[in-house]
């Protein structure tokens, strides 16, 4: 599905399933896709501020570029999802499961250094 630059500002698309679908430099804020299928999405340059992921699947998403600020994550699946050059202020990954590879690249990266991110626990796939 090509959503690419489309305005979906406070849509409500819980438990949708767009695996595959293509949000490139989209208007997502406030959108609700809680529970959603998003596996293979791309959240290119999208803006998804203020925007409710809780509990999606989002296997293999790429979010590089993406503003992501303020965005509930908690309780997601972000198996070898890319967040380069995405910013993560304020995001909540309370519970995300992640995979090994998403720990290591952002702890030699440092980017989780100058960004706040609120976070009780993390579900790991592997040991780092």
């Amino acid at each position: 599905m090509d959503l690419r630059g489309a305005d979906l500002s406070e849509f409500n698309l819980k438990n949708a399933h767009l695996i595959g679908a293509q949000f490139n430099e989209a208007n997502l804020k406030g959108i609700n896709l809680s529970k959603a299928r998003l596996d293979s999405c791309d959240f290119t340059n999208a803006f998804l501020l203020d925007s409710d992921l809780r509990g999606a699947c989002l296997r293999n998403a790429n979010f590089n570029g993406a503003d992501l600020q303020n965005c509930d994550l908690r309780k997601s699946t972000l198996y070898n999802t890319s967040f380069k050059n995405a910013s993560l202020f304020e995001a909540n990954l309370t519970g995300a499961y992640i995979d090994n590879n998403w720990l290591l690249v952002y702890k030699k990266t440092n980017l989780l250094k100058n960004i706040k991110i609120k976070c009780f626990f993390i579900f790991a796939n592997r040991r780092i």
